[in-house]
């Protein structure tokens, strides 16, 4: 894939360096809310939300990720970003923030960038994004589709982007697959039981310049008021040795099943205006009910 070469910024001049896998109450010295201070975390370091601080907000913070680090949330716990908080990578890519087993993350008015899965959903997981911005990664929600059944997982998605703005994505982190020249998927969902994404009592979401809009497998899904526009057609995720994008790639949403059972409904923007356009395909689907 084509790269971009980044100078990043200097980690002793942010309020807090974290250069060993930590968890949050360690890490942030007990407290469980940072308002207005830069973190820089080092390349494949982890931070964990765990149980010492089940619940912990990012506020108008900088977070500046390392080459394939991580930040997880383990079961049961909850992290917040507000207010235009920003995490972002350098020099390459980092991993993105797991979603444990019945935990939660919220996001509002606060951007995630440069990711390899900027947010990925376990089961029973809980999401709420509203008015934000998931940019310049290779997928924005994700769930895996090795897990043998179906996914419970719930959310809200409104009011936010997903796309590349960058005139480069970063470059891959050691061991990272190759990525395209944009992103895989804005949405990614693998087995979930049943989502909606988007509201059409909110502000509609956007997707652009990106190859898939949405992508699913073997899920129910309900797609609302979402905007998709600009969609560019990447052969490279057709090269992936586990989970290749199947053609047709450069779709506002692709859609396929094992069987019937699963299905896809793509329904217009309440604004009235269009739903998808200057994409290569619109809506393709493939052993799925959709309508």
């Amino acid at each position: 894939s084509v790269c971009v070469d980044v100078t990043c910024p200097n980690p002793d001049l942010a309020n807090y360096s974290i250069t060993n896998v930590a968890d949050a109450f360690t890490a942030f010295n007990g407290v469980n809310n940072l308002s207005s201070q830069t973190i820089a975390i080092a390349d494949n370091v982890i931070l964990t939300i765990d149980a010492q601080t089940p619940t912990f907000n990012f506020n108008n913070c900088m977070l500046i990720m390392g080459s394939g680090s991580q930040i997880i949330i383990n079961p049961n716990c909850t992290l917040g970003l507000h207010n235009n908080t920003v995490i972002y990578s350098c020099p390459q890519m980092w991993r993105g923030i797991s979603v444990g087993i019945g935990s939660q993350i919220v996001m509002r008015n606060s951007t995630i960038r440069d990711a390899e899965y900027a947010i990925t959903l376990d089961d029973h997981a809980n999401y709420e994004i509203r008015d934000s911005y998931i940019l310049n990664c290779v997928t924005g929600l994700y769930t895996d589709p090795n897990l043998s059944s179906l996914f419970n997982i719930t959310g809200t998605v409104t009011g936010t982007q997903f796309a590349k703005t960058a005139l480069l994505l970063k470059g891959e982190y050691p061991g990272q697959p190759l990525h395209g020249n944009v992103g895989r998927a804005g949405v990614w969902f693998n087995n979930v039981a049943y989502i909606a994404i988007g509201d059409n009592g909110s502000t509609e979401n956007e997707f652009n310049d990106i190859n898939f809009g949405i992508e699913t497998h073997n899920s129910n899904v309900d797609v609302l008021n979402c905007r998709f526009h600009d969609i560019v057609a990447d052969a490279a995720y057709g090269n992936w040795i586990v989970n290749p994008a199947l053609k047709p790639w450069g779709c506002g949403v692709h859609a396929r099943g094992i069987d019937e059972a699963s299905s896809i409904n793509v329904l217009p923007l309440t604004s009235g205006s269009t739903t998808i356009e200057n994409a290569p395909v619109g809506v393709y689907t493939n052993f799925i009910n959709a309508r």
